[in-house]
């Protein structure tokens, strides 16, 4: 199926493995396998999709980390790899990925800190990488999302104070970091955020 340009097989009782053979379906823009039963880790050969706007999937049992190979994917507007079992680190490949709109990485069991290079996603309007093992602090360059609406980093093991630089993202209406290990004053520069709606603090 050379040119097939959309694949969605979600919502299936779909078990084993992601077939590495789907890497060679080049003309794909759309692979969306999320709500099976998927377990195994994403392979590599994915890495051929570099016409992806989307990939899609979340809600499966997916194992091993993030492939570096996803920096090759810089046609995303969408990656959702949340509701899994994805562990290691999230890597600095990922800032590759200049057109994403929505990132989720949420529900997985990532650790180390959040990256610097996510302040080259500068067309985000969602950021989720909530519900993992984060630890760290808060990168400075998380203001740099000017377009982010929506940032969840809740539920993991943030530590330090809430960056100022939060001052620069203007048209954020939700902004949850609570259940985490922040700690020092509330900038007073949330006071600036006029369009943000959400604002979760609490268990810090």
């Amino acid at each position: 199926l050379s040119e097939l340009i959309y694949l969605n097989l979600s919502v299936n009782h779909l078990s084993g493995g992601i077939p590495s053979e789907l890497g060679q379906l080049t003309s794909l823009r759309i692979l969306d396998l999320h709500e099976n039963n998927i377990t195994g880790s994403i392979p590599h050969q994915l890495e051929k999709l570099n016409l992806l706007n989307e990939l899609s999937l979340y809600s499966n049992n997916l194992t091993g980390s993030i492939p570096v190979s996803i920096g090759n994917f810089r046609n995303l507007f969408i990656l959702d790899l949340s509701w899994n079992k994805l562990s290691g680190s999230i890597p600095e490949e990922l800032g590759k990925l200049t057109s994403l709109r929505s990132l989720w990485l949420d529900e997985n069991i990532l650790t180390g800190s959040i990256p610097a290079c996510i302040g080259n996603l500068g067309n985000l309007t969602l950021l989720a990488l909530c519900e993992n093992k984060l630890s760290g602090s808060i990168c400075n360059e998380i203001g740099m999302l000017s377009s982010l609406a929506f940032l969840y980093l809740h539920k993991n093991n943030l530590s330090g104070s809430i960056p100022t630089s939060i001052v620069n993202l203007g048209n954020l209406s939700d902004l949850f970091l609570n259940d985490n290990k922040l700690s020092g004053p509330i900038p007073q520069e949330i006071g600036k955020l006029g369009s943000l709606l959400k604002l979760l603090l609490f268990s810090n």
